[in-house]
């Protein structure tokens, strides 16, 4: 859970899951904390670096996601629910077999400025 918006919006969404009633538990693939964190959620942390020996990531990313099916099935039990919100999570949850996995896309306003500048005015008015 480091400083970022998308670690601060999985702890907003999470409450609010808590608050309509869920058991929310959020699985980290770091260490590192940089928030506070609420005592209504379950943490876990599974490190990704751990699998580094790998030597390609989309056998990393796969085999990663086995091992966090196993865990989350066997220390959590069955999701109802499973957010991917970022690009790590997102590239193991597209291996994994669990039910309901949900992957949260997100953009920011400079990536459309960007695209603005580049590819003119028309092109964005399609988007």
């Amino acid at each position: 859970m480091q400083g970022g918006g998308a670690e601060r919006s999985v702890l907003t969404l999470g409450q609010g899951f808590h608050e309509l009633g869920y058991d929310v538990h959020i699985l980290r693939f770091k260490s590192k904390v940089a928030y506070e964190l609420n005592d209504d959620i379950t943490y876990h942390q599974l490190d990704l670096n751990d699998y580094n020996s790998i030597p390609t990531k989309s056998l990393r990313y796969w085999y990663f996601a086995k091992v966090l099916d196993r865990y989350v099935l066997k220390e959590i039990g069955t999701p109802i629910l499973t957010l991917a919100n970022l690009d790590k999570a997102d590239m193991v949850l597209r291996h994994s077999s669990l039910p309901n996995i949900a992957h949260v896309i997100r953009n920011t306003i400079s990536k459309k400025i960007e695209l603005f500048r580049s590819q003119g005015k028309k092109q964005m008015i399609k988007d």
